[in-house]
């Protein structure tokens, strides 16, 4: 779970991959330290790589707990009726999740959008020459699948790729559908549903990548202006635009005009259906 949270604000973010999370998390820390006269505004840290490491989040104590539960579980119960102290850390993150005096919120994008910026980014030649390591078992087996399309296909019907990639889109689609379950996708482009959970908290506020400004100003406007009499500070226009940008033409160039109706982006929608139905978008969308 990649959520952020204020206990003294009293509200939790989960923050997906790909959804504008930096946005939201330079956001979060302007909000927390403008309002606070004992702590000081550092703009450094609110820039990327900084911006990463501050804040609060509930997914790494999760994760932690998570762990420290498994290997806990895994040895000999002497005294078996003794507390468990990383099961409760773990309820209480349950807790705090489930407590509807809190404002749960979840930032979501478009999915199709999502997956576009996934490989336009981690799949650009010069990035993927920088990260190598992370993301080299992908690209082989994507130019692997670009390869043997063209052995099917012939020149003249290869696989659309601007060069700007180390593969094309299509082969990252394919790519995609190969996985037999989805937590062994890469987080930057898995089901924004699977980090989030959705259904096992109350979620009471929405956020939308394509109209995050102005979600933001309402969100703050409720934790800080109107439940704390605060100041509210939405996005800056530093932060970026939060607007989204149309990545419906990639999904074109790939499969043509019809292209929902192709088999492979017939397998993309069911695997992503959850995201579409929950966070209120259509395939049809612009996007």
């Amino acid at each position: 779970m990649k959520t952020i949270y204020n206990s003294t604000y009293k509200y939790t973010m989960c923050l997906p991959p790909k959804t504008g999370t930096t946005n939201w998390q330079i956001a979060f820390l302007e909000n927390v330290k403008r309002n606070d006269p004992h702590m000081k505004l550092n703009l450094a840290d609110l820039i990327p790589p900084s911006i990463f490491t501050n804040g609060d989040r509930l997914f790494s104590e999760t994760r932690k707990v998570d762990r420290q539960l498994a290997y806990s579980q895994s040895e000999p119960q002497l005294i078996s009726k003794r507390p468990n102290p990383f099961k409760l850390k773990y309820l209480a993150i349950k807790q705090i999740l489930r407590d509807k005096t809190w404002t749960h919120g979840i930032n979501a994008r478009h999915p199709y959008a999502k997956i576009y910026s996934a490989f336009s980014q981690k799949f650009e030649k010069l990035y993927y020459i920088k990260n190598y390591k992370m993301y080299k078992k992908y690209g082989d087996l994507m130019m692997q699948i670009d390869s043997n399309l063209i052995k099917e296909r012939g020149e003249d019907d290869a696989p659309y790729n601007s060069g700007k990639h180390v593969a094309s889109f299509e082969s990252f689609l394919i790519l995609i559908t190969k996985f037999k379950d989805i937590k062994y996708l890469n987080m930057h482009w898995s089901p924004s549903w699977f980090y989030c959970n959705p259904c096992d908290y109350d979620v009471n506020f929405i956020s939308h990548t394509e109209t995050a400004n102005d979600d933001s100003k309402y969100f703050f406007g409720k934790i800080f202006q109107r439940d704390h009499q605060l100041t509210a500070y939405g996005f800056q226009p530093a932060y970026g635009n939060g607007t989204a940008k149309s990545y419906k033409s990639k999904y074109v160039s790939s499969f043509g005009e019809y292209w929902q109706e192709n088999e492979i982006m017939k397998t993309i929608y069911k695997l992503y259906e959850p995201d579409f139905l929950m966070y209120g978008y259509s395939p049809d969308d612009d996007f």
